[in-house]
């Protein structure tokens, strides 16, 4: 279930990606703090 959101998060950060690399940085430190809290909510 938990596969789905991290999807579609993958497909945004591609996209943001091919459109603007500057703004995919702050989307990758903004998943990764995402990912930690998940991850910490998990434990």
């Amino acid at each position: 279930m938990s596969s789905t959101p991290f999807a579609i998060v993958t497909g945004v950060l591609s996209a943001s990606n091919h459109a603007r690399p500057e703004a995919a940085t702050g989307t990758t430190g903004f998943v990764t703090m995402l990912v930690v809290v998940k991850s910490r909510w998990l434990m």
